[in-house]
């Protein structure tokens, strides 16, 4: 049998982290942030599984209300309540087609109501199996692979965690380029997880009783810790790709050529790239 219709149960994470409906976004955010999730399960009273919430939908709220009093907020009232998730015997392959067709990159996994496994991109690019010598290829400038790079992909070092929090928002993406505002050096990757941590833990707006969102207008982004720029160079096989950001533990990484970036390669193109070959088969 192929791995592809072997059950969705035997990959997934199995250890689920929700919380209740009832808990605060600024709860949310710190449990994320404590277990490195991009995504928490969201619960009823019984434990059953009623919506999901992510770091994207967080941010969001917290751009459009312009304040820090939505953290008090309950997280049932920016959660997704129009849940995708699969029965715990479904297939491999179904689960995947199911998340790629819905452009979701995480699906959990149910028991009759109960949220039982969760399942996502970061869990495809790391399962083995479903990368064969067969499907690799090589990347170039010219193909599909990755986004683009140009200036609006990119943020300066001194540019604020609002106008960071802007950019997310206006090209729905997780991760942008930041390089130094004086010697145009590229020097990491902003990702909404790392906008997060920063929430969560360096500027303390959780614990704070001051409301007043001009923080994030006045902190630049030399104050979050940024996924390093880790540069490949163009040609390049996916799998290097593949492996390169399994063994660095990071979500996305440039390629460049003759010095200049190209690229931005991540795990939802690897996914996508995927997805579209085992549909050739």
């Amino acid at each position: 049998m192929s791995v592809l219709d072997e059950p969705i149960s035997k990959f997934a994470t199995k250890e689920v982290t929700s919380i209740a409906q009832t808990e605060s976004i600024g709860y949310a955010i710190k449990t994320m942030v404590k277990h490195r999730f991009r995504r928490l399960l969201v619960h009823d009273s019984a434990g059953s599984l009623i919506g999901m919430v992510t770091g994207t939908d967080i941010l969001g709220r917290i751009h459009k209300d312009g304040s820090f009093t939505v953290l008090n907020d309950n997280v049932e009232e920016i959660m997704s309540k129009t849940l995708i998730s699969v029965p715990h015997t479904e297939t491999l392959r179904n689960t995947v087609q199911i998340m790629f067709d819905s452009g979701i990159s995480g699906i959990p996994l149910v028991k009759g109501s109960k949220p039982v496994g969760i399942f996502t991109e970061k869990d495809v690019i790391l399962l083995n199996q479903l990368w064969s010598s067969e499907i690799d290829t090589l990347i170039t400038s010219e193909d599909s692979i990755g986004r683009s790079i140009d200036e609006k992909h990119v943020l300066t070092n001194n540019h604020s965690i609002w106008q960071a929090t802007d950019k997310f928002i206006q090209l729905s993406q997780r991760q942008i380029l930041v390089k130094r505002a004086n010697t145009q050096e590229f020097i990491g990757i902003i990702t909404i997880t790392k906008v997060l941590e920063a929430l969560a833990s360096k500027l303390l707006l959780i614990e704070s009783e001051d409301t007043n969102i001009n923080i994030l207008h006045t902190t630049t982004i030399d104050h979050i810790e940024l996924y390093p720029v880790l540069q490949r160079g163009l040609p390049i096989l996916v799998s290097s790709i593949r492996i390169w950001l399994n063994s660095r533990g990071i979500e996305a990484t440039p390629l460049y050529s003759m010095g200049k970036p190209l690229k931005l390669v991540t795990e939802k193109d690897l996914f996508g790239y995927l997805i579209s070959r085992l549909n050739s088969e």
